[in-house]
């Protein structure tokens, strides 16, 4: 009976340690995602029908592009302020353009609501080539800039598989001469590298 109750005891406390270090591993997983941009836990409420609110939430834009911002309010004062210009600006419209890759917060002050704030987080992405080049057999990585160390949801795609192939972690490889579009899309938002194997 001893033997019995020290085996089940050494059991219950070996599952303790290994439930306890799976804990561990996956708060530290969703830290890390969650400090490099991914936008898991972005909206911690759920929002009342007629509550002031942005059109959306959030928004992935690429550099250059510009997005209208709309309130569901009628004759609201607002001021529209970037918790980082250099990344995304907005104008007192509430047009947001995208600078660079990085992540700001839109808000939006309504002065004849109580000093109401809405907020939108704003993501500017990007990959890290547009154009590449490569001799036969050769490689090389494209990533996405401004999302952060692992991205959620990133799907490649090459249009021409004869041309060159890509992995699902972006790492192309020249197959065949002529030339070719890797695509990387994302939360709705497509990036595009034009891809040319010389033929060596």
């Amino acid at each position: 009976m001893k033997k019995r109750n020290k085996f089940r005891v050494g059991k219950r406390r070996k599952s303790r340690r290994i439930y306890g270090c799976l804990r561990l591993s996956l708060v530290l997983l969703l830290l890390l995602l969650v400090g490099q941009g991914n936008v898991l836990f972005y909206r911690s409420r759920i929002l009342l029908p007629f509550a002031l609110h942005f059109s959306n939430s959030y928004l992935l834009l690429a550099p250059g592009d510009c997005y209208s911002l709309q309130i569901n309010g009628m004759l609201l004062q607002t001021e529209y302020t970037s918790s980082r210009s250099i990344v995304a600006s907005v104008t007192q419209n509430g047009v947001v353009r995208a600078w660079k890759p990085g992540q700001t917060i839109i808000t939006a002050t309504i002065r004849n609501r109580n000093g109401k704030k809405i907020r939108c987080m704003v993501q500017v992405a990007q990959l890290s080539h547009t154009r590449l080049t490569l001799g036969m057999g050769e490689h090389k990585r494209l990533y996405i800039r401004g999302l952060g160390l692992l991205p959620f949801g990133v799907r490649w795609k090459s249009r021409d598989k004869n041309v060159a192939v890509v992995s699902s972690f972006g790492r192309v490889r020249a197959v065949g001469p002529g030339s070719t579009v890797v695509s990387a899309t994302v939360r709705g938002k497509t990036f595009e590298c034009v891809v040319t194997v010389r033929a060596d």
